[in-house]
């Protein structure tokens, strides 16, 4: 039995696949130099937005209480807000982001998106565009 995929599928494999090799890259290649950089830790009370989809929001776990962001802002004292909405794609993320960075002001970004576009079966082209 013989496993196939669509060529578009197989796209969307390669291009998570190579972003996911180079985050690798690039996290050992930090922890191999003799002089790291010195970072400074994110200070309780800093503005933290997590722009996302169903993952930020909370789908399936009690929105507010025990989603990912709530629970970060709760281990870390940092005011997360949570700028996720379930079925979110890349391209309303992206339209979103400049407003809420006016808004918020945060210190930290953290982008969780590009599942529903793969669920979707966007073609890489169309995703590069946005």
């Amino acid at each position: 039995m013989r496993f196939m995929i669509e060529k578009s599928q197989a796209c969307a494999w390669l291009f998570l696949c190579r972003l996911l090799l180079v985050i690798s890259m690039a996290t050992i290649s930090q922890g191999c130099t003799k002089h790291a950089a010195a970072v400074q830790a994110i200070p309780a009370g800093a503005t933290v937005l997590v722009l996302g989809d169903s993952i930020s929001y909370g789908t399936g776990a009690e929105h507010g209480t025990q989603d990912y962001p709530t629970l970060l802002a709760r281990k870390t004292g940092w005011q997360v807000i949570n700028a996720g909405i379930a079925g979110e794609v890349s391209s309303g993320g992206l339209s979103r982001l400049p407003g809420l960075l006016v808004q918020h002001r945060p210190q930290v970004v953290i982008i969780e998106l590009g599942g529903n576009d793969f669920l979707r079966q966007w073609r890489q082209r169309v995703l590069r565009k946005t």
